[in-house]
């Protein structure tokens, strides 16, 4: 069953109603030349090739969770809410890291299972999966601004 799809122009409209009552028309309308001109940005060459920074994990695992290869229409949107960024592998590592040792004694992550609500492409799942939790699950926010009703998810 394909997913409902947000369209821009839903996406738009939702969006400056949110900012016209947080924070008036004109401070709304000078956010959306902000995004417009982020949107026109990113699609010039080098910027892309800024996005591809990402490209060591992916390659070497053989996966596509880059923010490269997202479309135009998904960069619009994220401009609109919020832009898909994949968490740095060794952000992640340190996290898990600084978190372990914050566990209780005899304590592993094989007791817990992993949650990424938002988990987009799924980088932060795969992540997980190197940390011998019980359970991951990923729900993705949906282009159509609910969760995803395929939810990704994976048991040791």
């Amino acid at each position: 069953m394909r997913e409902p799809q947000l369209s821009v122009s839903t996406a738009f409209s939702i969006w400056w109603h949110r900012q016209r009552e947080e924070v008036g028309t004109v401070s709304s309308l000078c956010r959306l030349l902000v995004i417009i001109y982020e949107f026109l940005r990113d699609c010039f060459p080098d910027r892309r090739h800024q996005r591809y920074g990402d490209m060591d994990y992916d390659w070497e695992q053989r996966v596509n969770t880059t923010s490269a290869t997202v479309t135009w229409r998904t960069r619009l949107l994220g401009l609109l809410n919020s832009p898909y960024q994949p968490i740095p592998p060794d952000q992640f590592r340190a996290i898990m890291s600084d978190l372990s040792a914050h566990l209780a004694p005899d304590t592993s992550f094989s007791e817990f299972t992993f949650i990424d609500v938002g988990a987009g492409k799924g980088r932060a799942l795969l992540l997980a999966s190197e940390f011998g939790f019980r359970g991951i699950i990923g729900p993705r926010a949906s282009s159509f601004g609910c969760l995803d009703p395929h939810i990704l998810q994976s048991s040791r």
